[in-house]
C-alpha cells in the first residue's frame, strides 16, 4: 500500500513545475499511463497552463540537443538509466501517443470530470438524456427569482416572509425594494454546501404547514414565556419599592442603577442584568448611598423580597438566556430560511422544465450518489479506470468535493499507485465558493492516517522573489499569525470550545519561512502609514502617494506591464481605475505614462459604440421612446461621427424629436438606415447588428474592435441557446449581458488594476496595495448567515437554520459555530494579506490609514502592531529572520526595507508573423454569402496597371486609408491582404508601387510625420448632411485637402469637390487651406 503525498507549497514555490515533474515521472514508468492519470484543479487558465508544461517539458526533452536547458534531464537519465538517445526516443514516444490520444489526456478542471460522471448517471439522477449542461447561474436565479415574485398573491407564507424581509431591510434604513436583495441573499446562501446536502429536507419540512407553524410556534413561545416570566418579576419588584413609598430615584444611581433593572423587566425593554445589578444581588450595601435619608425604607425592601426579586431575576436570566437567545436569532432569520427554500423550488422546476443541469449542483449529486461507498465502482462506469490522482489547489477543495474523490484515491493506494495533493492553506481565500483549508490542515491526516501521508517533501524555496521580499514575508507573516491568534484568544470565553481553536492560525503559518536562493538578491519593501482625519482624508493621501511610486518605478526601468495594482473589491478597482484616468488626462505631457487596465475598463458595456449598438436596437422595439431615438441623434454627431454639439442646439433637436422623429432622423441619420427601417426590422438579430455596424461604419473606431467581435460573439451564443428574439436579448442584457467583459492580453503595455483573488496564481514585478485596511472579522454592518446545525429541543427538528453573525451568538447554542466562523474569518482576511504580499517579485508597496485609537479592526492595524510591537508577540515558531521592528522608522510611520534598485530590461523585438487586424470585417446581406476571396474579383492579371480601374480604386483607397504615414505600408497592405483581397504576388507588387509613388517630393511631404492626419473623417455640415474628403493633414498655420482618384480621366466634378472640402475647412477656422487632386495612376498631382 502506498502513502499518499502532500505537497505543501508556499507561494512562488515552484508547484507546477513539481507537478509536472511527478506527471512525467509517471508516463516514463510507463509509456501509457497518462490514460490512467487524473489532474484536477480548480480554473481552466491552471488546466491550460498544466497541460502546456507537461507537452512542453515532453518536446524539449525529445529535442534536449537543440535548447541550452532542458527541465527534468538529467534526474530522469539518472533515475531511469536512460542514455541520451533513449531519454530522447522515449519522451518523443510519450508526446506522440498523447496528441494521438488527447481524448484520454485528463488533465482538466474539478468540475470538467465531475460532469464527466454525472453524465454516466443520467437516469439514477432523474435527468433526461441530451440535458444541458448550465454555467450561468445567474440566469437560472433570475428566472427562479422572477417566478417567485409571481406567487406573492397565492402564497400567503411567500408573503409573510418578503414582508419581515421588507421590514428588516427598513430597520437597518435600507431600501423597501427587495428583488435584487432575494436574489443576491439567493446566491449567497442556496449553493453553500451546508444548504445543498441538506436543502431538500428543509424544503420538504418547510412546505408542511403542520411542521411549519408548529416549529414557529414553540420558538415564539419560548421566547413569550421568557419575556413573560421576567415581567412578572419586574411587576413584582415595583409594586414592593411603590408600596414602601420609595422610587428608583431612592437608590443608588437612580435610573442607571440595579433598581432601575425591575421596570426594563416590565417594560420588556432589556433583560440583561448590567454589572450594578450583578453587583447589587445580596448586598445591601450597595442598595442606598452613604447620605442616604431613605436607608431605613430602602433596608426593608430589601428585606421584604425586593432582594430575592433580583436574586430570582439574574438566576432565571442566566438559566433561560440560552434557549430564548437562541429561538430569537433563529426567529429573526427564520424569513430568509423561507425565502431560500421557495427559491430553491423554483430553481429545480425550472431545471427540470428546461432539461438544465446546474454545474454547481454536480458534487452535492454525486456525493449523494457515493453515499459513503467505499469503492469506486461509479467511476468505472464512466469508461476509465484511473490509476493515479493528482488534486492541485487542495487547500481550495469543498468537502463534498473531497468526500467524492477519497474513494478514488482510497483504491489507488490500495493498489499501491501514486497519489497526491499539492496545496497551502495561506493561500485559500476561496471559502465563499465552498473552499475549505481545514482539510489540508487537518482532514486529510484524518482520512489517511491507516494508509499514512508523505509530506517530507515540502517545497520550501521560493523561487519568486528577492531576497528582502522574502526575508519580509517570512517574518512578517510569522508575527503577524502569532499576533491574531492571541488577539482571537482573548475574546474566546471560559465556554467549551474546540481547543485546537487556540492554535489554529499559528498552524496554518508554521511552514510560512521560505528558503531564498543565492541568486535572487535585492529586492525593496515599503510600507506607508498615512494620514487619515476629516481635514486630510486617506483616500486623498492616497491620490498624492500613489502616481508618485508609479513614477518611481518608472525613473527605475520598470515598465508599465511589470506593475500591478491590488485591491480588496471591485469598487475599490474602479475608483483606482479612475482616478489615474483623470491623472493621466491632466499629465498629458508628462515623461511618465499612467495607462491601466483593469476588468473594470474591459466591461463591453462600457464601449461607446455598444452602447450606440444597443440604442438602436432599443428603436426596434420601441421607435416612439423620444429620449432613446434623441439618444441615437446625440450619440451619432458626438461621438459617431465626431462633431462637436452644442447642447442648445442638441435641446432643440430634443424637442423636435416629439414632433417628428422622420424628419430630425432624416436630417442626421445616414439614408441607408432611415430608407430601409421596415427592410432592418425584418433582419435576424445576428443580421440587425452586423448591419448596424455597417450602416453607422462602427468598424471604423479601431480602439472598439475588440468590443465589437465581443458584442457580437455575444448576440451569436444568444440567439444559438436561447432565442433570437430582440426583447429578450434586451431584457437579458440588462440583467446580465452588461458583466460581460473582454480578454486582455498580459502583454498589454499597461498598469494592471485587479482584485486579490484575480490575482492569485500570477506574479509581478512590482506590487502595490494602496487600500491595506479590510476588516480582520466579518463586516457585521452587512449582515452575514452562517448555518448552523442546531443540538437541542425544540431547535433541532430543523436539521440547519441560518442565522445572523454576531457577538450575539456567544449566548445561544450557536456559539462554538460563531467562534469557528470568527476564526476562519480571521485567516481568509491574513489569507488575503499573505496572497497580495507574495505576488510580487521585486518591490512592494502598500498603504495603510494611520489610526488614532489603539483598536486592532483591520489588516492596517494588525501590521502597525507587528512593526511596533514585535516583542510581546508569540510567533508561530522560532526561526532565524529578519527584525522586522529594524526597518520600522516610528516618526515617520513608513517601514522601508532594502532599496528600488533599477531593474534589467530584456526587451527583445519577435521574430513573428502576428497579425492584428484593426479593422471589424462587418457583413450584410450583401455580400454574405460569398465564398470566394475577393482578390479574384479585383484583379485578373499580375500587372496592376492593367486591372479594373473601379476594383484597383477600391482596394488602393482602402489602403491608403489605413496610411498615416510612410512606415504604414506595409501594414497597410498587409490589412488588405490578411482580409483575403489581394494574393502574396498582389501584395509584393502594391507595396512596390506605393513606394515608389511617395519618391515625388510632394506627395512624399504629405505622409510626414509632422501633420496631423485626418483619413476619412466625416465633416457634418449645418444642414446635417455629411462630407468625407479622403485625406486632410493638419499642421500649425495651414490644412491640405487631399482627393485620391483612380482614374484616367480628369472631370471638372472632382475639381468642384475638393473645392468645397476646402471652403468647408476655412469655415471650420483653419485660415490657411490648400486643395489638391492627386491622379494616383498617372501620379498627377493638381491643386485646386
Amino acid at each position: 500500500m502506498s502513502k499518499l503525498n502532500v505537497y505543501r507549497a508556499s507561494a512562488g514555490s515552484g508547484k507546477t513545475y513539481r507537478l509536472t515533474e511527478e506527471y512525467l515521472r509517471l508516463l516514463f514508468k510507463n509509456n501509457m499511463s497518462y490514460k490512467n492519470i487524473l489532474s484536477v484543479t480548480f480554473t481552466h487558465k491552471a488546466t491550460d497552463e498544466m497541460k502546456t508544461r507537461i507537452i512542453e517539458a515532453l518536446y524539449k526533452l525529445s529535442n534536449a540537443d537543440k535548447f541550452i536547458k532542458v527541465d527534468y534531464y538529467n534526474e530522469f537519465k539518472k533515475e531511469f538509466n536512460l542514455n541520451d538517445k533513449e531519454i530522447k526516443q522515449k519522451s518523443a514516444t510519450i508526446l506522440a501517443r498523447i496528441l494521438h490520444d488527447y481524448s484520454r489526456f485528463s488533465v482538466g478542471t474539478i468540475d470538467s470530470f465531475f460532469q464527466k460522471v454525472i453524465r454516466a448517471f443520467v437516469r439514477e439522477i432523474g435527468l433526461q438524456y441530451g440535458f444541458n449542461i448550465d454555467l450561468d447561474i445567474d440566469k437560472v436565479l433570475s428566472e427562479a427569482v422572477n417566478n417567485l415574485f409571481l406567487d406573492i398573491d397565492d402564497d400567503k407564507d411567500l408573503r409573510n416572509w418578503l414582508l419581515e424581509f421588507i421590514n428588516d431591510k427598513i430597520k437597518d434604513g435600507k431600501s423597501w425594494k427587495i428583488y435584487d436583495d432575494v436574489f443576491n441573499l439567493s446566491k449567497s446562501e442556496i449553493f453553500k454546501e451546508d444548504f445543498q446536502l441538506l436543502g431538500d429536507e428543509l424544503v420538504n419540512k418547510l412546505s408542511d404547514k403542520d411542521f411549519l407553524n408548529n416549529y414557529l410556534l414553540s420558538i415564539k413561545d419560548i421566547q413569550k414565556n421568557f419575556k413573560n416570566d421576567l415581567q412578572e418579576i419586574g411587576k413584582k419588584g415595583i409594586k414592593i419599592i411603590s408600596d414602601n413609598g420609595l422610587s428608583v430615584d431612592d437608590f443608588t444611581y437612580g435610573k442607571s442603577g440595579f433598581a432601575n433593572y425591575f421596570n426594563k423587566l416590565y417594560n420588556k425593554s432589556d433583560f440583561i442584568p448590567g454589572k450594578r445589578v450583578l453587583d447589587a444581588q445580596n448586598v445591601v450595601e450597595k442598595w442606598y448611598k452613604k447620605n442616604s435619608t431613605k436607608i431605613a425604607e430602602i433596608t426593608t425592601v430589601y428585606d421584604s423580597g425586593l432582594n430575592n426579586l433580583l436574586v430570582e431575576a439574574v438566576q432565571y436570566y442566566c438559566s433561560n438566556k440560552e434557549k430564548y437567545n437562541t429561538a430569537k436569532e433563529i426567529y429573526q432569520q427564520f424569513f430568509t430560511l423561507g425565502i431560500l427554500s421557495d427559491v430553491s423550488k423554483k430553481i429545480k422546476n425550472y431545471c427540470k422544465e428546461n432539461n438544465i443541469f446546474l454545474i454547481s449542483n454536480s458534487a452535492v449529486l454525486l456525493n449523494k450518489i457515493i453515499d459513503g461507498s467505499d469503492t469506486p465502482f461509479i467511476y468505472e462506469k464512466i469508461g476509465n479506470y484511473y490509476q493515479h490522482f493528482m488534486i492541485d489547489e487542495f487547500q481550495d477543495t469543498s468537502k463534498l468535493q473531497w468526500n467524492n474523490f477519497k474513494p478514488l484515491i482510497d483504491n489507488s493506494l490500495a493498489d499501491n499507485n501514486t497519489s497526491l495533493v499539492v496545496g497551502d492553506v495561506k493561500q485559500s481565500i476561496y471559502r465563499w465558493r465552498n473552499g475549505d483549508w481545514k482539510l489540508l490542515s487537518q482532514q486529510i491526516n484524518k482520512d489517511f492516517q491507516n494508509q499514512g501521508i508523505d509530506d517530507s517533501n515540502p517545497l520550501k524555496t521560493n523561487w519568486r522573489s528577492k531576497k528582502n521580499v522574502i526575508d519580509f514575508n517570512n517574518s512578517f507573516f510569522n508575527y503577524a499569525a502569532g499576533f491574531l491568534q492571541n488577539f482571537y484568544n482573548q475574546d474566546i470565553p471560559e465556554v467549551e470550545v474546540d481547543e485546537s481553536l487556540k492554535t489554529e492560525i499559528v498552524d496554518a503559518y508554521k511552514d510560512v519561512f521560505q528558503n531564498i536562493p543565492k541568486t535572487k538578491q535585492g529586492g525593496y519593501i515599503n510600507v506607508s502609514f498615512l494620514e487619515n482625519t476629516k481635514e486630510n482624508k486617506f483616500d486623498d493621501n492616497i491620490e498624492k502617494e500613489l502616481p508618485k511610486v508609479i513614477e518611481q518605478l518608472q525613473d527605475n526601468n520598470y515598465q508599465l506591464n511589470d506593475i500591478a495594482i491590488l485591491v480588496r473589491t471591485k469598487k475599490e478597482a474602479g475608483k483606482i481605475s479612475s482616478f489615474l484616468l483623470k491623472y493621466k488626462n491632466e499629465k498629458i505631457n508628462s515623461k511618465y505614462k499612467y495607462d491601466v487596465i483593469s476588468n473594470e475598463s474591459l466591461y463591453i458595456s462600457n464601449s461607446f459604440v455598444v452602447a450606440f449598438i444597443l440604442l438602436v436596437l432599443k428603436y426596434f422595439v420601441n421607435p416612439n421612446d423620444d429620449i432613446n431615438n434623441a439618444n441615437i441623434v446625440y450619440q451619432k454627431i458626438n461621438y459617431i461621427s465626431n462633431n462637436e454639439f452644442d447642447n442648445d442646439k442638441f435641446n432643440d433637436i430634443f424637442l423636435q424629436i416629439s414632433e417628428n422623429q422622420k424628419d430630425v432622423f432624416d436630417k442626421f441619420l445616414p439614408n441607408e438606415f432611415t430608407q430601409n427601417i421596415n427592410k432592418l426590422k425584418q433582419l435576424t438579430l445576428y443580421e440587425l447588428v452586423e448591419n448596424i455596424i455597417s450602416i453607422f461604419k462602427l468598424n471604423n473606431f479601431d480602439v472598439e474592435i475588440s468590443f465589437l467581435q465581443a458584442f457580437q460573439n455575444i448576440v451569436f451564443n444568444f440567439v444559438n441557446n436561447d432565442s433570437a428574439d430582440l426583447s429578450l436579448f434586451l431584457k437579458w442584457w440588462d440583467e446580465f449581458g452588461i458583466k460581460e467583459t473582454i480578454k486582455s492580453s498580459d502583454e498589454q503595455k499597461a498598469i494592471r488594476i485587479l482584485t486579490i483573488h484575480k490575482s492569485k496564481g500570477l506574479q509581478f514585478k512590482a506590487v502595490i496595495v494602496p487600500y491595506c485596511n479590510w476588516l480582520i472579522d466579518n463586516d457585521t454592518t452587512h449582515k452575514k448567515n452562517i448555518w448552523c446545525k442546531p443540538n437541542s429541543e425544540p431547535f433541532n427538528k430543523l436539521d440547519l437554520v441560518p442565522v445572523k453573525y454576531s457577538q450575539k451568538l456567544v449566548d445561544t447554542i450557536f456559539y462554538k459555530d460563531y467562534f469557528n466562523e470568527k476564526l476562519q474569518a480571521f485567516v481568509d482576511n491574513l489569507n488575503l494579506l499573505y496572497v497580495a504580499f507574495t505576488r510580487a517579485e521585486e518591490s512592494l508597496f502598500a498603504f495603510s490609514p494611520l489610526k488614532e485609537k489603539d483598536e486592532v479592526k483591520n489588516v492596517g492595524d494588525v501590521i502597525f502592531k507587528c512593526f511596533n510591537n514585535k516583542s510581546d508577540i508569540e510567533t508561530t515558531q522560532e526561526h532565524e529572520g529578519v527584525n522586522i521592528a529594524d526597518y520600522w522608522n516610528d516618526e515617520t510611520k513608513v517601514f522601508s526595507m532594502g532599496s528600488l534598485s533599477t531593474i534589467e530590461t530584456n526587451i527583445t523585438k519577435k521574430d513573428t508573423n502576428d497579425f492584428c487586424f484593426n479593422k471589424y470585417l462587418s457583413n450584410t446581406d450583401k455580400n454574405r454569402l460569398r465564398l470566394k476571396f475577393h482578390s479574384n474579383e479585383f484583379f485578373s492579371e499580375v500587372n496592376i496597371d492593367s486591372k479594373s480601374h473601379i476594383n484597383k480604386g477600391t482596394i488602393m483607397h482602402q489602403i491608403f486609408e489605413y496610411i498615416y504615414t510612410e512606415k504604414d505600408i506595409e501594414k497597410a497592405v498587409n490589412q488588405v491582404y490578411f482580409e483575403g483581397k489581394i494574393d502574396d504576388k498582389e501584395k509584393q507588387e502594391i507595396t512596390t508601387q506605393i513606394k515608389q509613388l511617395l519618391k515625388d517630393d510632394k506627395i512624399k511631404s504629405w505622409f510626414s510625420p509632422e501633420w496631423q492626419v485626418k483619413n476619412e473623417t466625416d465633416i457634418l455640415l449645418n444642414d446635417g448632411k455629411v462630407k468625407r474628403p479622403d485625406r486632410v493633414l493638419i499642421g500649425d498655420n495651414e490644412a491640405i485637402v487631399i482627393d485620391y482618384k483612380f482614374v484616367n480621366e480628369e472631370k471638372p466634378e472632382y475639381v468642384s469637390q475638393v473645392s468645397n472640402y476646402v471652403s468647408y475647412l476655412l469655415k471650420m477656422g483653419y485660415e490657411n487651406v490648400k486643395g489638391y487632386i492627386w491622379y494616383v495612376n498617372q501620379n498627377n498631382v493638381v491643386e485646386v
